[in-house]
């Protein structure tokens, strides 16, 4: 009797154990799909991540190609208006000189004339002349020529 009491509690013995293997093997296969399923999550948030990242960054670049480019442009322009903007201030000054230089000389020749009234219409319609508006820088040059020209007779 021993021995089938002894054959007994090694059959449980070893049903307890195989069902421990069972138990460990079902947990190793638990544990294998739930790796597989956070690896899987980690990747399809990584790739989420990476293309809201794409989503940000590309029209961010793209607003600062455009803004380079922008800059570049505009210091083209200033670069090709400066010298026109210079050609313009040299004839303003010009225009003042002589402007000042006529009346000078309008003044002078009021008091060797003696006659104010003359000289003073005609003080005015060089005046006038010279606040008309010129319609661009050519017809502007031609008289700026004409009143050096004027000048030099």
């Amino acid at each position: 009797m021993d021995i089938w009491i002894c054959n007994i509690e090694v059959a449980c013995e070893l049903q307890k154990k195989d069902e421990q293997q069972q138990k460990k093997d079902e947990q190793e296969s638990m544990f294998t799909v739930v790796e597989i399923a956070i690896t899987h999550m980690k990747r399809s948030f990584r790739s989420g991540v990476r293309s809201s990242d794409i989503e940000i960054i590309t029209p961010t670049l793209h607003r600062s190609i455009i803004y380079k480019e922008q800059a570049q442009l505009n210091q083209a322009v200033s670069n090709s208006l400066m010298p026109r903007f210079e050609a313009q201030k040299a004839m303003c000054f010009a225009l003042q000189d002589n402007f000042q230089e006529t009346r000078m000389n309008t003044s002078d020749y009021e008091f060797a004339s003696g006659d104010p009234h003359r000289a003073r219409h005609q003080l005015e319609i060089l005046e006038a002349e010279q606040a008309k508006p010129l319609k661009d820088s050519s017809e502007l040059m031609d008289y700026l020529g004409s009143m050096y020209a004027g000048a030099a007779q």
